[in-house]
């Protein structure tokens, strides 16, 4: 194991690399001329959006995370800040160019929490090498050339080794390989109960034996309340599952418990036509009616009463920033008319985030999970081309205490 260094300023890994600013800390990256995820990281600071919210949502100052497949440190040098200087992160990371830009990432933002190991968790302790592009472990000896030594070991050997008495937040994103390293550490999952935020590839996960069904009944033989964290995944494509006792789940606001509504339209009367918008409100057919005096272009109904903010005194109106929150919609869309809903998130008078779902003939609902800054929240209709949309149902319901 490697001991986070502190040092003054960690040189780069590479000549070409860039320097992205995540939540004012310092994240160096690969070239952001060949890599999509390093340009998207210099130019916004981010990635994956939701599921960066989400661990957040779920952390608190204190925690002991581990972070299995940290690569290049972006939620490592998070997770650090989050859970503080009383908290630490364990990274593992085996592959050695990507370790590189960990260790420098951790000695560049000065993280003495964090420690750094270069073995892969998996189902067996042993020796074995992995081999790009795929990543897989593979036990024992290889007759790739190219392949790179690795050695593998459970989690359960190191918490045993290590009398682990606290283990909190376990984030996982090894390209198929979580259900091998699941099941090296089950006996500290039921131990110590984490929470489990893991990045799934059910393409992948067939090539180390497992399927997606299987880290289902995993969780649920953990007796674990879990949830996909993106509201548009494909089950088939690679998503992200939050899990964990419902009880820390719950405190943490990120499933469900009684449905809250936080925005919901009555009726016509409660709704008005944004400045300039063609678009007409019809009441007397079903709830209301919209339709567009110009087909060519979109017209905008803008909710102007329903603007909920938290605040003291605010009740069953206040919005919750990083709570799990449902878009239903109920409304007859004709053929050759495209219809959108628009859900609008403040904070204070400043637009932090917007969404757009598009309105299907009947009824429909979504997830997505509130921003962290979030205070205040509006919804409006776009609607284009001829015909007349009907609507029964538009609410906004957040599921948390």
């Amino acid at each position: 194991m490697i001991a986070a260094v502190r040092l003054r300023k960690a040189p780069n890994v590479e000549s070409n690399d860039g320097l992205a600013q995540v939540e004012g800390l310092e994240l160096l990256v690969p070239d952001p001329a060949r890599s999509a995820l390093s340009r998207r990281l210099v130019e916004r600071g981010v990635t994956e959006l939701d599921f960066t919210d989400m661990a957040r949502a779920v952390t608190r100052p204190g925690d002991v995370v581990l972070d299995v497949g940290a690569s290049i440190g972006y939620f490592t040098i998070l997770f650090a800040t989050w859970v503080g200087p009383h908290g630490r992160v364990m990274a593992h990371e085996p592959w050695e160019s990507a370790r590189r830009y960990l260790l420098a990432n951790v000695a560049r933002n000065r993280l003495s929490n964090v420690t750094l190991d270069p073995r892969a968790l998996a189902d067996v302790d042993g020796d074995g090498s992995m081999s790009a592009p795929t990543y897989r472990l593979v036990l024992g000896p290889s007759s790739d050339p190219g392949a790179m030594a690795v050695s593998a070991v459970r989690f359960d050997t190191i918490a045993e080794a290590s009398a682990l008495a606290r283990l909190d937040i376990v984030k996982m994103d090894i390209e198929g390989a979580e259900g091998r390293a699941l099941a090296g550490m089950m006996a500290t999952l039921r131990r110590l109960r984490p929470v489990l935020l893991l990045e799934v590839h059910p393409d992948m996960l067939p090539a180390h034996g497992h399927d997606l069904a299987g880290i289902h009944r995993v969780l649920d033989e953990l007796g674990y309340a879990w949830m996909v964290v993106e509201s548009d995944a494909d089950e088939a494509a690679g998503h992200h599952i939050v899990a964990g006792p419902r009880e820390r789940l719950e405190a943490a606001g990120v499933v469900p418990l009684e449905p809250r509504q936080a925005v919901a339209i009555p009726s016509a009367d409660r709704w008005s036509v944004a400045p300039g918008s063609p678009a007409v409100i019809e009441p007397g057919v079903g709830e209301f009616a919209v339709r567009a005096t110009d087909p060519a272009k979109p017209g905008y109904v803008v909710d102007g009463p329903h603007w909920w903010t938290r605040s003291p005194g605010a009740g069953a109106g206040a919005i919750r920033p990083s709570v799990p929150t449902w878009l239903t919609w109920d409304g007859h869309v004709p053929a050759g008319l495209a219809a959108q809903a628009w859900v609008f998130e403040y904070a204070g008078s400043s637009l932090v985030r917007r969404r757009a779902f598009a309105l299907p003939d009947g009824p429909a609902e979504w997830r997505f999970l509130s921003g962290p800054t979030s205070v205040a929240m509006r919804l409006a209709i776009e609607v284009r081309g001829p015909g007349t949309l009907i609507r029964h149902r538009l609410t906004v319901d957040q599921r948390a205490p």
